[in-house]
């Protein structure tokens, strides 16, 4: 894999995080380590543990996840903004791909 592909394939798990992360606890209620697992093994991506916590922050300041702490772990779970805007990004999928395309098409 050249590190063009390594940069590229970063930078787009990284903007696509928030949704990814949606869509994960679309399934169930997971933590952060969950999720730093999930995506190393999923995308061959090392989400820095700062990386990832200060995402969730963020989320659970704009109440697309909120959290549960079950043993000394917090787990972090959709609210119903969090599955409203995971339903947006879903119904808008295909016209990313498209602009995608179109992008990579005119370099």
């Amino acid at each position: 894999m050249s590190k063009a592909f390594r940069d590229i394939h970063y930078s787009l798990i990284k903007l696509l995080m928030k949704n990814i992360i949606l869509s994960k606890l679309s399934e169930r209620p997971l933590g952060g380590y969950d999720l730093i697992k999930f995506f190393h093994n999923k995308y061959k991506v090392l989400i820095s543990p700062g990386t990832m916590y200060s995402c969730l922050y963020s989320m659970e300041r704009n109440n697309l996840i909120e959290t549960d702490c079950k043993e000394e772990k917090r787990l972090y779970r959709l609210t119903a903004k969090g599955k409203q805007s995971l339903e947006e990004f879903r119904k808008e999928k295909q016209r990313i791909m498209n602009l995608t395309e179109k992008l990579l098409m005119e370099i």
